[in-house]
């Protein structure tokens, strides 16, 4: 007996026909043309979808091939630049001692080097000065030398060997590229390339501190206000988003890393507005100074608002601070404060003035940065070394006169 199904009619065109299976309900012809008419369709949409999401499929996956190549790349450039950073900065070594000749150790004598407001990066032209002055990096490097002259002559006068050297690096290292519109035509650098130029430059100095210092030498840095990666200021007039972000805490972590093998260099970089040392039992403060407002006061020095901020910083501390170090106002002096005990030291600047304080306050002021000696009993010296290169025209001594 068959198993086949019988015949029977098609659903679809009626004629009769024997199915292969019982579930079947079309002829052959009517499954192919039903085939057809289904691959034509396929058809129709993919060629519809083509143009639009098929498109974007394939340039998505380009694209994460590409983003997956690029990032790589990326990756491994990073990695070969962070190896040569590395190299360069662990491969430094730093001097051996090399005083003047003819000088005697004497334990108890210690100094403090205050550096800043170095501006590195700006740059005035003697045409927007009227003639009178002009600064760029050429300039401050011949500063620096400079500093390092006078350092040795003090040396040579006093026939004193330093046994402690501290080096204060209190901020406006370097002068940033947006504090002001006005700023973007008066810098000859972007700040990143001011902050390497400022490195070589402190390495250098602190080299040469190595070299004429017996024992060994600390280094302490905090930011100033051109140092911060904003313009707009946050706490103590710096960065927005903190005390570290700003460039000179980026320098002084290069400056760790430099000398991190070196055991007679110490680098201390703060983590606050003001650092407080206790340097051989001399209680020491420094701080940028944007927090105090200058100008007004003899001279242009607020004399009254640096007093009672002297009492203040000794307050905090618990009455021991022997000597207060502020830089910002590029106004150098050295004041007792109402304390006995206390002296204040304010710092001059590299440039020494600039078109915004010429402009503002009518004033070619002289670069000068301070160089402190202390003994046991404290403070016994204070010198201001003058670094004039000849960027200054000295109206006593050459005419400035335009003739009409």
């Amino acid at each position: 007996m068959s198993t086949r199904p019988p015949r029977r009619n098609c659903d679809e065109c009626g004629n009769r026909y024997r199915p292969r299976s019982w579930e079947s309900r079309f002829c052959g012809n009517c499954r192919l043309e039903a085939l057809a008419q289904q691959t034509l369709s396929d058809s129709i949409l993919e060629d519809a979808r083509d143009p639009i999401e098929a498109h974007i499929e394939k340039e998505n996956r380009r694209y994460s091939e590409k983003d997956l190549k690029d990032s790589v790349k990326v990756a491994a450039s990073r990695h070969i630049r962070n190896q040569i950073i590395e190299q360069a900065l662990l491969n430094h070594t730093a001097p051996k001692y090399n005083p003047p000749p003819g000088l005697y150790v004497d334990p108890d004598h210690l100094k403090v080097v205050h550096l800043s407001d170095w501006h590195i990066g700006q740059k005035t032209t003697a045409e927007a000065t009227g003639g009178i002055f002009h600064h760029d990096h050429v300039v401050a490097t011949a500063q620096v030398e400079r500093l390092m002259d006078i350092e040795r002559a003090i040396l040579r006068d006093d026939k004193r060997a330093v046994r402690r050297t501290l080096i204060v690096v209190n901020g406006d290292m370097v002068d940033g590229d947006d504090m002001r519109n006005s700023q973007h035509t008066e810098i000859e650098y972007l700040v990143m390339e001011q902050t390497l130029k400022c490195y070589d430059l402190v390495v250098r100095f602190i080299d040469h501190e190595v070299e004429i210092t017996t024992e060994d030498v600390v280094v302490s840095l905090t930011g100033g206000n051109h140092d911060r990666s904003s313009r707009k200021p946050g706490n103590a007039g710096l960065s927005e988003l903190g005390y570290t972000d700003t460039y000179l805490y980026l320098l002084g972590g290069m400056l760790e890393r430099t000398y991190q093998n070196e055991k007679r260099v110490k680098i201390i970089n703060n983590t606050s507005f003001f650092a407080k040392l206790n340097f051989s039992g001399h209680k020491i403060v420094h701080a940028h100074g944007s927090d105090i407002k200058w100008g007004g006061g003899y001279n242009g020095i607020p004399w009254n608002a640096i007093g009672v901020a002297a009492d203040k910083y000794n307050n905090m501390l618990g009455g021991d601070m022997e000597l207060l170090l502020l830089a910002h106002g590029h106004m150098p002096s050295m004041i007792p404060g109402s304390n006995s005990n206390i002296w204040i030291n304010t710092n001059g600047s590299l440039p020494g003035t600039s078109e915004y304080v010429q402009s503002n306050y009518k004033v070619v002021r002289r670069p000068v940065q301070w160089i402190l000696m202390l003994n046991e009993h404290g403070l016994v010296n204070a010198h201001p070394a003058y670094l004039d290169v000849g960027q200054i025209v000295r109206p006593q001594e050459n005419n400035v006169w335009d003739n009409a």
